[in-house]
């Protein structure tokens, strides 16, 4: 895809875009699968176009747990190899390490999230889990952000779902 189709309506540039401002709203997270959320909390977020619109800087604050937490995102596309690519890190999930995570770009109109993106991480000394993260702007003005824990034998769990209001 070249960045100027990448540009138009229904392109991941296009979509990067659409998150640029300020949200907030609610965030819920678990810790466990089948089990009731652990935390709900307030939450803060701001989308910063880079590089004429390259790429998307996403960053966070809120607090959960007693604890005051921050985030940021950096949001790109590899457009050679038609692939959203997310580097992530926050004070609460990721402490010192960055989270990076790949998916595919989908064709323009599919069905689905916007952005999806997959990654694993270290569990003890379980076999890896997996991560995943979509974006999905349910109206212009809405943003649907979820994670989702991905168990050893495939289980997709809700982790984290973010759902905010632009501002």
């Amino acid at each position: 895809m070249e960045l100027e189709t990448s540009q138009q309506a229904g392109g991941p540039h296009h979509f990067l875009a659409q998150l640029a401002g300020s949200w907030a709203g609610d965030g819920t997270l678990w810790f466990e699968p089948d089990k009731p959320p652990a935390a709900e909390h307030t939450f803060e977020g701001s989308f910063t176009l880079r590089a004429d619109g390259l790429w998307a800087q996403f960053e966070c604050s809120y607090h959960m747990l007693d604890t005051d937490v921050v985030g940021n995102a950096t949001i790109a596309t590899d457009l050679g190899r038609d692939q959203w690519q997310i580097a992530w890190i926050d004070s609460f999930h990721t402490g010192n390490a960055v989270m990076l995570s790949v998916g595919p770009i989908p064709a323009p109109g599919s069905e689905g999230p916007a952005l999806d993106v997959l990654t694993s991480y270290a569990m003890g000394d379980s076999p890896p889990w997996g991560w995943r993260t979509t974006l999905e702007l349910v109206t212009p003005d809405e943003l649907l952000y979820r994670h989702k824990n991905i168990t050893p034998d495939g289980l997709e769990c809700p982790a984290v779902e973010l759902r905010l209001q632009r501002r």
